[in-house]
């Protein structure tokens, strides 16, 4: 059976993860930590993994297949966006969506897809104090 990336995309599924909540807990750790958790949680359903499966196997393909992957890569970047901006917002200094998208982003598919453990909120919680941990900030 091949499954496109389309068919993934326009399943309720599929539309309820291109829109993840993003929280709002008053604080840039806080928020990443929350919406970490919940990518984890739904990468860890079936349907998330079929997801992301669908993604990986439309490489390389179709003009069409491209343009799916990169708008969903842009509704997690905007997304992201949002709640750097609101940290920034309250004088926090955050990193840009793109390097929280590799650092957090990043293992948690690599996990859904090769490894053998889990993407948790244990794990997500590890890679957002990573990402926020002050040797990090200085090489960004």
């Amino acid at each position: 059976m091949t499954v496109r990336c389309s068919d993934t995309l326009t399943t309720p599924a599929g539309e309820q993860r291109a829109h993840l909540p993003l929280p709002d807990t008053g604080s840039l750790r806080g928020d990443l930590t929350a919406w970490a958790a919940s990518a984890a949680a739904d990468l860890a359903r079936p349907e998330g993994r079929l997801f992301l499966l669908a993604l990986v196997t439309s490489i390389p393909s179709t003009p069409e297949a491209q343009a799916e992957r990169d708008q969903h890569l842009q509704r997690r970047i905007r997304a992201i966006r949002q709640v750097t901006d609101r940290a920034a917002g309250r004088g926090e200094s955050p990193p840009d969506p793109g390097t929280i998208a590799d650092a957090v982003l990043g293992p948690l598919h690599r996990r859904a897809l090769w490894d053998t453990l889990p993407a948790d909120p244990a794990y997500a919680s590890s890679l957002v104090d990573r990402l926020l941990s002050p040797a990090s900030l200085d090489v960004q």
